[in-house]
């Protein structure tokens, strides 16, 4: 088992990894992540016992934030192919992998100690992608990224909740501006929402990491500065496999998510 020496929100790689490893072992995968499962095995060798740290809701979930994200970035490049693709909060995300190692320029980016067990697990075999060990906040990364004119496509998975919106707010003021045509993907939580699954990551033992910020509006971060422009909201929870689990419990948080909003994921473009 490799060790972990991580920050407490760097530790939180470990669910959407775990959800992912879980989902390839079902009989109806949703993005039948192999590598993540791989990638788990190596973690965590109990994992039964982790697992009960998962309800199906938070394995779909996880899940389906990678296959949304999988889709927005494969829609990307088609539009764009010979753009970039920039993984904020890179972790022991596999997505690079789900889609095939695409040949476009690649970066994946996290804070070092995070940065460290990916360049442990996942050794960079490939000529075209780049990791960068930093805070997304470190606007030097810009200049590892480089030149991006025939586009740029930033996944943020999992990240953005575990700040307080002035942070958010900050890091969208700070970087709309200066990377103009680039588009941008992240996930959001309702307050409602964040406070459930801050209960499940504490029960899972990370209990130093805190999700701070809840939104269920994304017009409200267009606000934010002339130069965010909003494209799309995608709901959680209403991915096919979910829907066809049958069970009226399960039918019922899906209506809720859709009708409340409570799990997203936004979509904007800097203009």
């Amino acid at each position: 088992m490799a060790k972990l020496d991580l920050g407490a929100v760097q530790e939180t790689l470990l669910l959407p990894l775990a959800a992912r490893a879980y989902d390839a072992e079902s009989k109806y995968p949703i993005l039948n992540d192999q590598k993540a499962l791989e990638l788990f095995k190596q973690l965590v060798p109990d994992r039964k016992a982790f697992r009960r740290n998962l309800l199906k809701v938070g394995i779909v979930s996880l899940t389906e934030r990678g296959w949304i994200m999988d889709r927005a970035v494969k829609d990307f490049l088609k539009r764009n192919p010979n753009g970039k693709v920039l993984n904020i909060g890179a972790g022991l995300e596999t997505s690079f992998y789900r889609l095939g190692q695409p040949s476009v320029p690649w970066f994946d980016l996290d804070l070092p100690d995070s940065l460290a067990l990916r360049k442990r697990l996942l050794p960079n075999k490939f000529n075209n992608v780049k990791y960068i060990g930093k805070s997304m906040f470190d606007e030097s990364w810009m200049d590892d990224i480089g030149n991006i004119s025939n586009g740029l496509m930033i996944t943020v998975p999992g990240v953005f909740p575990y700040f307080d919106e002035k942070q958010v707010q900050l890091f969208f003021n700070t970087f709309a501006p200066k990377l103009k045509g680039a588009e941008i993907i992240f996930d959001v939580l309702s307050n409602a929402s964040r406070l459930f699954v801050q209960r499940k990551i504490n029960q899972a033992g990370m209990n130093k990491a805190t999700l701070d910020w809840g939104i269920m509006n994304p017009r409200h971060i267009e606000q934010w500065n002339q130069h965010i422009q909003f494209v799309k909201a995608y709901i959680y929870l209403q991915h096919p496999s979910f829907n066809a689990i049958g069970n009226p419990i399960y039918n019922f948080i899906s209506w809720n998510s859709k009708f409340f909003k409570s799990a997203q994921i936004f979509h904007f473009k800097f203009v």
